[in-house]
């Protein structure tokens, strides 16, 4: 499985809205469907299923990307920049 990890002591990401906006500018949707090629499914929930009981673990993050680009209009220059790093022992992963 794949992870989007996101340093919440850097930046903009110290605020939990501004994290919550980059979430909400992924559209896994789209992401598993252009990478896993239908070899997987975007999760329900942030643990695996049966773990913890679903009303406990629904994520409901909608894909909304106009909140984190109306957050970086007003960033300044050097807090616009993101480094991505993945693991590149699977080649899947470069598709990301």
């Amino acid at each position: 499985s794949n992870y989007l990890y996101i340093n919440p002591h850097k930046g903009m990401l110290t605020d939990a809205n501004n994290r919550k906006a980059v979430l909400q500018a992924v559209n896994v949707d789209e992401l598993v469907k252009q990478t896993y090629f239908g070899r997987g499914e975007v999760a329900a929930q942030l643990y695996p299923p049966n773990m913890i009981a679903d009303d406990l673990a629904t994520q409901s993050v909608t894909h909304d990307p106009s909140v984190l680009a109306g957050i970086a209009g007003g960033l300044p220059a050097d807090q616009k920049a993101v480094t991505i790093g993945y693991d590149s022992s699977n080649p899947d992963n470069q598709l990301i």
